[in-house]
């Protein structure tokens, strides 16, 4: 199992860092729905507050508000097909 084999001993090979200036959220909702994305955009205030390129272009990355917590918002469009 997972829990036997675990060793807290070793260093991370995946040390993840993050930056000063990256936006501090509650959550993070990732969508592959662009119905979603759609109803989400029209429904709550939200602002753009980074993007970042792929293969399949520039994606939008949203901060929103929502019951008191900041929520950044993204559709994923990696293996999907927009039809």
């Amino acid at each position: 199992m997972l829990t036997e084999t675990f060793d807290n001993q070793s260093h991370a090979i995946i040390n993840p860092c993050c930056k000063e200036n990256a936006p501090r959220v509650d959550a993070c909702i990732l969508t592959f729905s662009y119905k979603i994305e759609e109803f989400v955009l029209a429904n709550y205030e939200h602002e753009q507050i980074a993007s970042f390129w792929s293969a399949t272009g520039s994606t939008p990355i949203y901060g929103i508000r929502y019951k008191g917590k900041k929520l950044l918002f993204l559709k994923l469009m990696w293996g999907c097909l927009h039809v």
